[in-house]
């Protein structure tokens, strides 16, 4: 074959201007040459050639492309040359051409990727650009980096062809910062080649950041007091400044001017020397703006009430807009001053702003209460040009807990559509929680329309390919619900397991799971920190201290240096630091150890119910009343519910219908009925098309009306915010309806859902806290049978679970205070409740994610016939359980527990049934089950009655003695004898504390067994009866109880 020439090309451009695009969105170009030449083989390619004429002096963009393409490629077993004078063909050619055709229009870091008879060019508008199209390039061909540590790093084991290549790629954003501390993180260099890789940064920088007390320096607070402002009226220290005084505003333009006049660059998120674009005028973080200082009197008089947000808000962007006005006359429209919306200046100004006034709005610290996508496009209606200031990590907040991807992810397509030109998003070292939130995200900014669960699909294959399928089914689960149970925890652990059985013999992917159940451990063990023991958390410090150089979990923060992180635990019970010190270990885990832990959290949730979120398209639902008769009597509709905050609600409507949504009614966050409701939605057809939007502020009773224009089932999402505003409504639609949880529901509601046939698994999740509480949560079965009752009177995150539910309609009751209500979840069936069960909406037979449901004839279920011998109850291994407990075992004794099927316990008090555990089969005679405080934590210390339920055919068979629940201290009663069985009563009282005094330092067994109720801290107190046993009952002294 002859040999063929193959170029990269990059190019040089122009300068772009931030304010002269309309909009930035990722655009790829297809554009098939019918004549265009096969490229030639990777045989007959042996060069990369550049000019160095070309590119940029302070960074060798060009040059960095042509060794990470040299270095990369021959990892993967192909040798290249790096030339810089022209190369003979075939070879790859990296090229700047700012004024190719193609890229006319499209911003600086905008390239294209072309291949043909002569080789393969990479053209880039500016240096930075051709270095994004060699990642690019090299990503076509199956490299990845997917988290910050060379781990994540994949290379292919073959290269492709790229016949026909001929894209062209911009970002949807000009500024993508995911940013985070540098402290403790042990490899810089892989973060910044991380960064690099994924074309993060930019041409150029365009930040915003708290910087006041750089403009004018606190130090100048006891010559010139007036230039500041205060939170005491006796001055003190400088905690804002003065944004009236007219020396502050002159000093902030010239500032302004000083820093974007210099022509020195400024290292980017990526660590690369781009230009400065911006610089804030943006005030302290924190309040202070109470008082400042009157020269003409010598006194501090008041100067902003601090709750006065719009006033503080006007004046702040006053001060940033007048500096940016500045700017623009005495340098460029194109240089930018940058100011946060952000706390007590979050509001929508209602001044007019400058183009080149930056506003980054922060997702978070909201104090005007105004719809986070209201201030957005507000802002930008005043002429402000409009970035995002987000949350992607935050010890504080989130303490390497999962992160929800899937809100972060839907966002973007928004941002682009509304002409967001910049991110700038704080994040951190945890990867076990948050890699892979950040390596979708930085996919997203390119292709912000691009479906998330594509990027994390190609994840699954290239970083797990023999073990994709259960690493899918781990990370599906927590992307689509964040929230740690010990279900969720169970599956993880069992999903986790069942990766590494597929992957043996793979080192590579075997350390790629690992790492994830050290991450899983993590979660297990954080969440008991409170209740560990002294040895017990210095375990943990260390074992976490051993996944340090994998970044498992943000190591900064294990670390004693902040508050309540593990090693500031260890501090508080007495450590010394060098003890601590003592204890890290930054080793990796041995494949033994990884198998024992791994073992060790198999076994402590050993039978998780197979119920994980799920995700239906709206094209697969229709109303329940298609698929089976629903009889009123039985299932009557219920009143509207009430609902706050963002909500989703599918409605199905047929062409030229127009669907009505009413809003009757509302109240404020503590009880009040209010008097108006900032009010937004958005009506989406099933292909996420917008159909109409609106925000308004309106008073109930108001309806709304939305056009159909096609069959279809449309999505409504809605969003209600404000502080002294309703927070909650009511709403209701005669037409076919349903919320997608989760949702925020407040007051005293009843919902129904329905269950499909065969679903192994149903979990209803309930959270409240603070102004919510007391709460409680009811779940009936179709035969309207209580399956789980709970009742809770402080701050919870509760799942209770059924396994093989019965299929039909079940029906939700759950009480809260109304300040702030209760947050509801379904896991392993489709997420959806409505009040009118014809009207609820649900996956369609033959959809992709239920089996096809055979049409009911009756709406009440009939227990399946069985021929198995009937189960009976003969003994249990414990009669009392106690409510402080975290665990405890208990076995139950009988005959013909037949396998096939599943069995729970009743616990039952004067006839009605308080809750319902599921028990484990050991073999025909044994059951198992571990009595956690999610089982019986919510239940009155008392005596009570226990059934045992086959489900399979609902066949009950109760047991002849009752159960004690109670709390540790309650070891006698004034009726008891040596040979009682139960010898507590269900209060601790003085015939107690005389039974504890009987036994006072005996060592005998027996008497450890009664006697010995508090280890103490450190188990100081283990094996002996003593002032810490007193102390246990004391604290739960209740005389009065009654059993």
């Amino acid at each position: 074959m002859a040999k063929l020439r193959m170029k990269i090309i990059v190019i040089l451009t122009i300068p772009f201007f931030l304010g002269g695009i309309a909009a930035l969105v990722f655009f790829v170009a297809s554009l098939q040459d019918s004549a265009q030449a096969a490229v030639p083989s990777w045989n007959n390619l042996t060069t990369i050639y550049y000019n160095p004429a070309q590119d940029d002096p302070a960074n060798k963009f060009i040059e960095q492309a042509a060794n990470e393409l040299k270095a990369n490629l021959g990892q993967a077993g192909k040798t290249l040359t790096v030339v810089t004078t022209p190369a003979a063909t075939p070879a790859i050619t990296l090229t700047v051409d700012a004024a190719l055709p193609e890229l006319a229009g499209r911003n600086d870091e905008a390239f294209k990727l072309f291949s043909d008879a002569n080789g393969i060019y990479i053209t880039g508008k500016t240096p930075i650009a051709t270095r994004h199209g060699a990642y690019a390039l090299l990503e076509k061909l199956g490299f990845r980096y997917f988290f910050r540590h060379p781990m994540w790093k994949i290379i292919p084991s073959a290269l492709t062809s790229l016949d026909g290549l001929n894209e062209i790629n911009e970002p949807a954003f000009l500024y993508r910062r995911i940013w985070s501390s540098l402290q403790d993180m042990p490899n810089t260099q892989s973060y910044w080649d991380w960064q690099k890789w994924n074309k993060l940064g930019g041409a150029g920088i365009y930040d915003a950041y708290h910087n006041y007390d750089t403009i004018v320096k606190p130090v100048n607070v006891g010559t010139n007091p007036e230039w500041f402002t205060y939170s005491s009226a006796t001055g003190g220290s400088a905690k804002q400044l003065n944004v009236e005084n007219q020396q502050v505003i002159d000093t902030a333009k010239q500032f302004a001017i000083n820093k974007l006049s210099a022509i020195t660059p400024i290292r980017s998120s990526a660590s690369d020397l781009v230009p400065l674009n911006s610089i804030p005028v943006s005030p302290n973080d924190g309040p202070g703006w109470e008082y400042t200082y009157d020269k003409a009197t010598g006194t501090y008089v008041p100067f902003y009430n601090t709750t006065n947000y719009q006033l503080i808000t006007d004046k702040v962007f006053g001060l940033a807009n007048e500096a940016a006005k500045t700017v623009s006359a005495a340098l460029s429209p194109n240089k930018y001053v940058g100011v946060y919306s952000y706390a007590a200046y979050s509001c929508v100004p209602t001044i007019n702003l400058e183009p080149n006034l930056l506003v980054q709005i922060a997702n978070g610290f909201n104090y005007c209460d105004q719809p986070y996508k209201e201030r957005i496009e507000n802002t930008a209606k005043k002429g402000a040009t409009i970035g995002i200031r987000d949350y992607y990590d935050v010890w504080k907040w989130h303490a390497d807990n999962p992160p929800g991807l899937k809100g972060y992810a839907e966002i973007i397509p928004y941002y682009a559509k509304n002409n967001v030109k910049v991110i700038n998003a704080e994040s951190g070292d945890g990867l076990g929680a948050r890699g892979l939130l950040y390596y979708v995200m930085s996919k997203l900014y390119w292709e912000p329309n691009k479906d998330p669960q594509v990027i994390m699909n190609d994840f699954y294959e290239k970083a797990f390919s023999p073990a994709k399928g259960p690493i899918k089914k781990y990370y599906d689960m927590w992307y689509l619900d964040a929230t740690v149970t010990d279900n969720k925890l169970g599956l993880s652990f069992k999903y986790l397991n069942e990766a590494e059985q597929l992957a043996v013999g793979d080192a590579q992917v075997l350390d790629r799971i690992r790492f994830l159940e050290y991450y899983m451990r993590y979660l297990w063990k954080w969440r008991q920190r409170n209740s560990m023991t002294l040895d017990q958390l210095k375990v943990f410090y260390t074992e976490m201290s051993k996944t340090y150089t994998w970044s498992v979990v943000w190591f900064k923060y294990i670390q004693p240096e902040f508050t309540n992180t593990l090693g500031g635990l260890l501090l508080g019970k007495g450590l010394t630091r060098a003890e601590l010190d003592a204890l890290s270990d930054r080793t990796l885990p041995t494949p033994a150890q990884a198998k024992a832990w791994l073992d060790e959290g198999l076994a402590a949730f050993p039978d998780p119910i197979d119920a994980p979120p799920m995700s239906v398209n709206a094209k697969e639902l229709a109303p329940l009343s298609a698929t089976m008769t629903v009889d009123s009597g039985i299932y009557p509709t219920l009143p509207s519910v009430t609902v706050g905050g963002d909500q989703s609600i599918f409605i199905a409507a047929k062409a030229g219908e127009t669907v009505a949504v009413d809003i009757p009614s509302g109240g404020g966050r503590y009880g009040d009925t209010g008097t108006k409701a900032q009010f937004g939605y958005a009506w989406r057809d099933s292909d996420g098309n917008i159909l109409e939007e609106a925000a308004q502020t309106l008073s109930p009773p108001f309806q709304i009306k939305l056009a159909v224009p096609k069959t279809d089932v449309y999505l409504l999402d809605i969003d209600i915010v404000g502080e002294n505003y309703l927070n909650f409504i009511t709403l209701n639609t005669s037409h076919p309806a349903s919320f997608r949880l989760r949702s925020h529901f407040t007051y005293n509601r009843a919902l129904y859902t329905f269950v499909p046939p065969n679903t192994p698994g149903l979990i209803v999740g309930m959270r409240a806290g603070g102004g919510a509480i007391p709460a409680s949560l009811k779940v009936y079965d179709p035969a309207g049978s209580l399956i789980i009752n709970k009742s809770y009177s402080a701050d919870f995150v509760d799942e209770n679970g059924v396994r093989n539910p019965t299929s039909g309609i079940w029906k939700i009751e759950y009480t809260s205070r109304l300040s702030y209500g209760a947050d509801l979840w379904i896991l392993g069936i489709p997420p959806f409740l409505w009040h009118d069960p014809k009207n609820l909406l649900i996956p369609a037979a033959g959809s992709s994610t239920v089996p096809t449901p055979t049409p009911a004839t009756s709406t009440v279920p009939t227990p399946t016939p069985s021929n198995l011998p009937l189960p009976s109850l003969s003994s249990l291994d414990r009669l009392v359980l106690y409510l402080d407990k975290s665990s405890q075992p208990l076995q139950f004794t009988g005959s013909n527990f037949a396998s096939g099927t599943s069995y729970r316990v009743k616990i039952t008090q004067e006839g009605t049934e308080k809750t319902a555990i599921d028990l484990q089969r050991q073999d025909d005679t044994i059951l198992t089950a571990t009595i956690t405080s999610t089982h019986i934590g919510s239940l009155p210390p008392g005596l009570y009655s226990i059934a045992l339920l086959r489900l399979s055919d609902s066949y009950t068979s109760t047991f002849s003695k009752q159960l004690l629940i109670t709390k540790l201290g309650d070891i006698w009663s004034s009726s008891a004898t040596a040979a009682s069985e139960i010898k507590g009563d269900g209060r601790i009282d003085i015939n107690d504390v005389s039974r504890l005094f009987s036994k006072w330092n005996s060592v005998r067994a027996e008497d450890l067994a009664e006697a010995d109720i508090n280890p103490g801290p450190a188990n100081i107190s283990l094996n002996k009866i003593d002032i810490y046993d007193v102390n246990k009952m004391m604290a739960n002294w209740s005389p009065t109880t009654n059993p």
